[in-house]
């Protein structure tokens, strides 16, 4: 029962996000930032920051960096996703019929958790 709550909840305020509280500021901004491509410059940044400030010494953190982001992707990837199996909202037979799409791309694995966010949380987790 409580499940149930929390996905109706979930739904309620994903379709008030994506067709009510809109902006055309964010929907021109937000598509771009969430591609890969968008954060190369910022892991080159942080990679020759590291290099430039630490010399050989950054070598180490460099690689448990790439580490610790790979156990993270395969983490959040392979065993979460499968394990809560929760469906898109933009592969919702009911969702898709009400939700505004901004981007082609519609992956079709789990939405559980976002594993681009993940990785970048395990990225400042290690950082910091």
């Amino acid at each position: 029962m409580i499940f149930s709550y929390f996905e109706n909840f979930d739904k309620y305020l994903f379709l008030k996000i994506n067709t009510v509280w809109t902006s055309p500021v964010l929907d021109a901004i937000l598509p771009w930032w969430r591609d890969k491509n968008t954060w190369i410059p910022l892991y080159i940044f942080l990679a020759l920051f590291a290099f430039i400030n630490f010399g050989k010494k950054a070598l180490p953190w460099f690689l448990f960096v790439l580490a610790t982001v790979a156990i993270m992707d395969q983490l959040s990837s392979h065993f979460l996703k499968e394990y809560f199996d929760r469906v898109r909202p933009c592969n919702d037979v009911v969702m898709r019929l009400k939700e505004r799409f901004l981007v082609r791309h519609r992956p079709q694995s789990g939405s559980f958790p976002s594993s681009h966010a993940s990785n970048h949380f395990a990225l400042a987790l290690f950082s910091f």
